[in-house]
């Protein structure tokens, strides 16, 4: 752009001789005939002054060639012969006419490389910034035949007239001529706006309108809006291969597709599908089943820009002095880029256009789950009861359960499955791009790219994804041209209407939520003519809202330098203050503003009958109460007490009442387009284009407690075991890591086996304190890796481990441990293993041929936290927590290897009992500490998933078993008050699982002593 930063191209800018009053390019003094085949020169003609090239053309046999005040050729096309020849001084009647060459060129008459010189069978035509007039010659001797005044015709022969678009946009009529005679046949009201040429095809022709382009229908002699783009300046629509071709051009006018467009016929494509006999809506695994509700407050941020009316206001306060939580990369993948954040609870999710939707701990930054769509996602997700809803660039919208990622519907919004490229990505023809928006219990989204290709609304069941309403018709509000509204940006709620950013036709578009009827006027769309801001934005200014900033399609790293683009505001109130962004440069503060005064800001008196714009500038007759400059910045967040804001390199906090600095941070990325969003514990949560999430608050003391032991963690080497990856077994994950305690004598073992619901989890998480308390009271520790269930279900996990213990005890001697004094301890699966472990019949096989399988695999005792008893959902119902809940958590149909259909089959039933540590108790069973993270309360609707599968209700349960066999049991877990540790048993102290064990292992010596005696 040779940086210029204004609405248009630098023509001039580009070349100094671009001006001069001469064109110095296209001329040549030689014509040659080559045939292609041989290469052979058939003949050569010459002149001594150039021939112009644009005003040169062939037609039946015939090559005309002029040159201005020259002459005027034509010759044999198969000789070179001259048939004819008109000189200035012997064809004066032809010379004065034409008159001088008029070095004109702008954007109202077009450039001077545009051909000035067409033929027909019988007519030459003169025409162009070069020309005066509009002149018909003969063919057959170079007579004048007839002339038109009007200086700036655009012609396009056709078989039965010669068509004359006249330019300037609506300031002259355009004109079908007879070719032979000059009668005017018909007067077309309709023009070409400006630079770019008409081209044409035998039913139409094509030329720039007033925002987008015109396919001037020959039959109808009506003119067809496609708003969407135009052809470059110096090119018209090319035709080609029976499709249309508009190529890239440099411009920032209103449009809002650049770069390479191609259509084809539609043919007999049904725009307005039957949606009941197409089946779009599909169930994810286990149904739409209940879903874990989040705990949610009126601080969070469940949607894009905050709610429905995208005022970016929260009622959460942000701290007075913050610093960098954490950060994390989303992606690995280069130029992935991420959605803006949404955060309800702990839990803050966002997508990208890698298609991933990401959940992340709001606590520490890691991700939670990922779930995958088959497109782009450019609005985040929307958060409603415990679901996740975002429309995906594949053409379907998703409901994914918030807690644990599982998709529980997705319904195809798109009319049909097909696929496009998209400014480098394949993309449905009508992506659903929009986002979704919950207002009421219902859903809304919109599908669609541009609006010929149709626009798809939707209002949905968010729950069950049943459509209850959809608008089909709303891309062709013209229904003849095909025109109206496109899905060029985000939705909005306001008085019982949706708004949606539409395009440069229609925009905001506007439905009624009950029925979907779309209440803009038609009307204006047979102008042809943009009155609507492009921009993908939308902003609820007093009682308007309007359409703003860039259009969806574009590049961030481009500009766009025009007032449609560049004029933007965004309201905000909260408490007695008023927040007004303007232009991404500015901040003020006002006391309560009028609606009526904020409407007038946004309103265009000069075109009252059209959509209202946001191209005036900001005014009211309140003096602000402070006021920020902050040029550049991209995203804003209004807080109960702060303004907060982001530019490209830093992110800032300010008072609200004073205006006053409160902190500030520098970015190592420029954040995405409002990507910013505040949680309901105030923490500012930023979405940087490099791919990494930022996250900024005040430190609480959990947080440093997670530090010091971050840093720890570094600062300690972990520990090294004595025998790393032994292996037990036949699979690659039947390995274990074996630390050998220093001792002369043989030394008791402890177990320790990972958790991560049988699907995750490694050895290596064997937490390095406790191991060295182990160690140090003289056990060694064998760290088990087993089969998870994306290889093998239940009991593959337990078997594995079994094994192991076998196989420690196959080498006791050479290891110095004493296979008699075996403990087993670990988190979740891990500490289920160790249960089913302790209470199974004993799996020795005395009479087997492998040594290793003649070990007992029974236990002295174990130590395991947030272990389950049984993982029967029957079971889990009968002590207070709800079977749906239960079976919805991701480990359970894995670990059974069924499917949702199988939960109550037989089969299930049998693999429930096999797999429940509690169906093997008896007298002979080894005592059992059994510690659990969460506090003994009450399941609700918010209960997370995490205390569904570790409620302390399963330890207690077994203690009632194991109390009824006199077999030690200890219960330990949180107090829902105080977060302290408190055993089970009233006026008991808790105990250390290494104390435990110690005495166990005590008692157990003791005991084997006494009958060696």
């Amino acid at each position: 752009r040779w940086k210029r930063q204004a609405h248009g191209w630098p023509w001039t800018g580009i070349s100094k001789g671009y001006n001069q009053p001469e064109q110095p390019w296209g001329f040549g003094r030689n014509l040659l005939a080559i045939d292609p085949k041989t290469k052979t020169v058939l003949w050569h003609y010459h002149e001594d002054e150039p021939m112009d090239g644009r005003a040169v053309c062939m037609k039946n046999g015939r090559i005309f060639a002029f040159r201005f005040g020259t002459y005027l050729t034509c010759l044999d096309a198969k000789t070179g012969r001259v048939l004819w020849r008109k000189m200035k001084d012997n064809a004066p009647e032809l010379f004065q006419p034409l008159g001088e060459y008029l070095p004109r060129q702008s954007w109202q008459t077009n450039w001077r490389t545009t051909v000035y010189l067409k033929c027909s069978d019988r007519v030459l035509y003169f025409a162009g910034p070069q020309i005066g007039k509009l002149l018909a010659v003969s063919t057959e001797d170079g007579r004048i035949i007839w002339q038109h005044p009007y200086d700036n015709f655009q012609l396009i022969i056709h078989s039965d007239a010669l068509y004359a678009i006249s330019g300037p946009w609506g300031n002259n009529l355009s004109k079908k001529f007879d070719p032979l005679t000059g009668e005017v046949l018909a007067e077309l009201s309709t023009g070409r706006r400006a630079c770019t040429r008409p081209t044409g095809t035998p039913d139409s022709i094509l030329f720039r309108a007033m925002g987008g382009s015109i396919r001037f229908d020959l039959a109808s002699a009506r003119p067809r809006w496609l708003s969407p783009m135009r052809p470059p300046c110096h090119d018209g629509v090319t035709v080609a291969n029976g499709l249309l071709y508009w190529w890239p051009y440099t411009c920032d006018c209103q449009f809002t597709l650049n770069g390479l467009t191609c259509l084809g016929s539609a043919g007999n494509f049904d725009f307005t599908p039957n949606i009941a006999r197409q089946n779009r809506l599909e169930k994810g695994p286990g149904g739409t089943a209940p879903v874990e509700t989040l705990t949610a407050s009126g601080a969070d941020w469940p949607t894009f820009r905050a709610n429905n009316q995208r005022t970016t206001t929260t009622k959460a306060v942000v701290p007075k002095a913050s610093r960098i939580l954490w950060r994390t990369k989303t992606s690995a993948l280069a130029g992935v880029r991420p959605t803006a954040p949404v955060a309800v609870g702990n839990l803050v999710l966002l997508a990208g256009s890698d298609g991933v939707v990401r959940a992340l701990d709001g606590d520490t930054g890691r991700e939670q789950w990922k779930a995958y769509t088959g497109g782009e996602i450019r609005i985040p997700p929307t958060i409603w009861k415990g679901r996740a809803l975002v429309g995906s660039g594949d053409g379907w919208v998703y409901a994914f359960e918030a807690t644990t990622g599982r998709l529980l519907w997705r319904f195809r919004a798109a009319p049909a499955e097909r696929k496009i490229p998209v400014y480098g990505k394949l993309l449905s023809t009508w992506p659903a791009a929009s986002g979704v928006l919950v207002e009421d219990g219902t859903a809304y989204v919109a599908a669609g790219l541009v609006n010929y290709d149709g626009t798809y609304v939707y209002a949905l069941d968010p729950a069950t994804g049943n459509v209850r309403w959809c608008n089909d018709t709303s891309g062709h509000l013209d229904p003849e041209a095909n025109t109206g509204v496109s899905v060029q940006g985000h939705l909005l709620f306001y008085e019982d209407k949706l708004y949606l950013a539409g395009g440069n036709a229609v925009s905001p578009a506007v439905y009624d939520i009950l029925d979907g009827k779309c209440l803009n006027d038609p009307a204006p769309l047979a102008n042809c003519e943009s009155t609507s801001p492009r921009g993908w934005e939308l902003s609820l200014i007093g009682n308007r809202v309007i359409a703003c900033g860039r259009p969806f399609y574009s590049r961030p790293d481009i500009p766009v330098y025009d007032h449609t683009v560049t004029k933007k505001l965004l309201h905000a109130s909260t408490g007695q203050r008023d927040i007004v962004w303007i232009d991404n440069s500015k901040l003020l503060c006002y006391g309560p503003l009028e609606k009526d005064a904020l409407s007038r800001c946004v309103t265009d008196e000069k075109i009252p009958k059209h959509i209202t714009q946001a191209w005036g500038q900001f005014k009211v007759s309140e003096k602000p109460l402070w006021q920020h400059d902050c040029p550049d910045s991209i995203a804003v967040a209004v807080t109960k007490n702060a303004v907060v804001f982001a530019d490209a390199s830093q992110v800032t906090a300010l008072e609200l009442r004073s205006g006053k600095r409160l902190w500030n941070h520098t970015l190592p990325s420029a954040p995405v387009p409002w990507g910013m969003a505040v949680d309901g514990t105030g923490r500012v949560i930023l979405t940087l284009l490099d791919g990494q999430v930022l996250c900024i608050g005040e430190q609480k003391p959990f947080q440093r407690k997670l530090a010091n032991r971050n840093r720890q963690r570094k600062r300690a080497p972990s520990l090294t075991p004595n025998h790393a990856n032994l292996r037990y077994g036949p699979h690659k994950r039947n390995v274990l890591d074996l630390y050998l305690a220093e001792s002369a004598e043989p030394t008791p073992l402890v177990l320790y086996i990972h958790g991560g619901g049988f699907r995750g989890g490694d050895k290596r998480s064997l937490n390095v304190s406790e191991a060295k308390s182990y160690l140090n009271a003289g056990f060694s520790i064998a760290a088990i890796n087993y089969r998870l269930t994306d290889t093998a279900p239940a009991p593959a996990a337990y078997l594995d481990c079994a094994r192991a213990l076998q196989f420690l005890r196959h080498n006791a001697e050479k290891w110095n441990i004493d296979p008699q004094l075996v403990a087993s301890t670990g988190g979740s699966a891990g500490a289920g293993t160790s249960m089913w472990l302790a209470f199974h019949d004993d799996l020795a096989d005395p009479d087997s041929g492998d040594p290793i399988a003649r070990q007992s695999t029974r236990l002295t005792c174990i130590a395991v936290r947030n272990g389950q008893s049984s993982y029967d959902p029957r079971f889990a119902e009968k002590i207070g927590i709800p079977r749906p809940n239960f079976e919805r958590h991701p480990f359970f149909l894995p670990f059974y290897g069924i499917k949702a259909d199988e939960i109550d089959s037989p089969r299930a039933y049998e693999l429930y009992k096999q797999a429940a540590p509690i169906t093997y108790i008896s007298e002979d069973d080894p005592p059992a500490l059994l510690m659990y993270n969460y506090p003994n309360k009450e399941v609700t609707e918010e209960t997370s998933l995490g205390l569904i599968v570790h409620h302390p209700r399963f330890g207690i349960s077994l203690k009632e078993q194991l109390d009824k066999l006199g077999i030690e049991c200890i219960v330990q877990y949180q107090d829902p008050k105080s977060g302290k540790v408190v055993r089970h048993e009233e006026n008991a102290l808790p105990v250390t699982p290494v104390d435990f064990i110690r005495r166990q292992f005590n008692r157990a010596k003791a005991k084997r002593a006494e009958q060696q005696r």
